[in-house]
């Protein structure tokens, strides 16, 4: 047996199991100052094959093992209170005792090791369900690090991620995964009392206009402070986003956090780029065109929002406002709502009933907006100019003449235009005065947002912002 063997916790040894024909070497994450070394059976010939390593969940040492064994060997490990000698007469030395409230050795301050990598977890995460199991906080944690670090090769990030979709991502790795994105993010508005962050999809939408921006001026035209988190022309849809709006209105998304804050503080209103307060997430957009379908990353991206604001955030269809809201829940959000939209956004539609789920302190009811109660349900949707299939690569936000749509969309809906655009603005307001507790129901929404389009309040945000964000 060879030197660096795997400490335990006080009164524990750790039992190996393996078939009668194998070799291996067991790795885990050591105490502070130790170097990982290989324990290796007394069976077989260490030299004949290569190893392949399969990661094995440790109890009792904080983190996960990984066991380095031939395909065909069975490999069982336990942690045996007690016990003096483990299998195969290989006997295990017992870590020291810790001082009283030391904290050295916990899992939490233990350094990542070089194998706790994306590759590793992956194995964690199997070729199925039934193979695998989830991540806990910390190794999703580290996951997202390693992402965000540059470190991965964009291959293993995109297989990553993959592997999620298919497992099928928990409230648990989600909230691990935005609290890693925050801790990197340089996120404004701190702190605001009664601002409310919208988060509609950043790949944006391609069928409808982005009516973000005229729902979130009618909201600030009626009091409410309100933060929108976008970006532009982000892989895979590159759809058309509040960027997109704001440009064609004379006004340019921010990509200063610091600029961001000052807008919201001099006109209760402001548009910032997610990739402006995370710049790694540029780095990240060639993967998610690669990949071609949604993953983690369109939820977390959606999630760098200041923990202290309520919250309003697009959801695409499926069983995922749970998920959504329980993540929002555990990130410390003191409210909000999350509601499939149109393509995914914060607007609902005015054809048919559009669902959500409201989260108001620690309850959590469901959410139900159906435009026929308000006296604003369409035989249609809003909708932007058809053009054909965009270019290889390109997508409806890089259409200059799309994005003028979209601007004039937003543009008719200050105006006091009726319509599609005018009704589904209004019910993306409501949503938004909702959350914010300035209405306290989605009726009363409705009403303050009518009013201040009609009194020409949002139009008057809007020319106060133009004035802010002159270079």
């Amino acid at each position: 047996m060879s030197g660096g063997l795997l400490p335990g916790p006080p009164g524990s040894a750790c039992e190996l199991s393996l078939g009668a024909r194998s070799s291996f070497e067991l790795r885990a994450p050591l105490s502070a100052g130790a170097s990982p070394g290989p324990l290796r059976s007394r069976s077989g010939d260490s030299a004949r094959r290569p190893r392949a390593q399969i990661p094995t969940r440790i109890a009792g040492f904080g983190g996960v093992g990984y066991a380095n064994s031939p395909g065909d060997s069975e490999l069982e490990v336990r942690i045996d209170p007690g016990s003096a000698a483990p299998r195969g007469g290989a006997r295990l030395p017992r870590a020291p005792a810790r001082a009283p409230g030391s904290t050295e050795g916990a899992a939490s301050r233990i350094p990542a090791p070089s194998y706790m990598i994306l590759r590793d977890l992956m194995r964690v995460l199997g070729g199925n369900r039934r193979e695998g199991r989830n991540l806990t906080f910390q190794e999703a944690s580290r996951a997202f690090h390693s992402i965000l670090s540059g470190e991965e090769s964009e291959i293993r990030i995109g297989a990553f991620l993959i592997a999620l979709r298919w497992k099928g991502i928990t409230v648990e790795e989600l909230t691990a995964f935005a609290r890693a994105a925050r801790e990197r993010a340089n996120i404004p508005c701190q702190d605001i009392p009664g601002l409310v962050c919208v988060c509609p999809p950043h790949d944006g939408v391609e069928q409808t206009p982005p009516l973000d921006v005229a729902a979130g001026l009618a909201a600030a035209g009626a009091g409410v402070r309100v933060l929108i988190v976008s970006d532009r022309c982000v892989e895979p849809r590159r759809g058309l986003t509040a960027a997109s709006v704001l440009e064609s209105l004379g006004i340019h998304i921010t990509f200063n956090p610091s600029e961001a804050e000052e807008w919201v503080a001099k006109t209760r209103f402001a548009a910032t780029a997610a990739s402006g307060m995370l710049p790694a997430l540029l780095a990240l957009r060639k993967v998610r065109g690669d990949v071609g379908v949604r993953t983690a990353l369109s939820t977390v991206e959606k999630l760098l929002a200041p923990s202290s604001a309520s919250v309003v955030i697009g959801a695409q269809t499926g069983p995922v406002l749970g998920v959504a809201v329980e993540t929002m829940h555990s990130l410390g959000h003191p409210g909000g709502i999350a509601v499939q939209g149109l393509e995914g956004s914060v607007v609902p539609s005015v054809r048919r009933r559009t669902r959500g789920i409201e989260m108001t302190g620690t309850h959590k009811v469901p959410l139900s907006v159906e435009p026929r109660d308000f006296g604003l349900e369409c035989a249609q949707e809003p909708e932007v100019p058809l053009f054909g299939p965009p270019e290889d690569g390109r997508g409806s936000g890089d259409n200059p003449a799309l994005i003028e749509a979209a601007g004039e969309a937003t543009r008719q809906v200050l105006a006091g235009d009726v319509g599609p655009a005018r009704n589904a603005t209004l019910l993306g307001a409501a949503l938004i005065l909702k959350a914010a507790g300035r209405a306290l129901t989605l009726a009363d929404g409705v009403s303050l947002a009518a009013e201040s389009i009609d009194t020409g309040e949002a139009d008057r945000v809007l020319d106060r912002l133009r004035e802010v964000a002159k270079p």
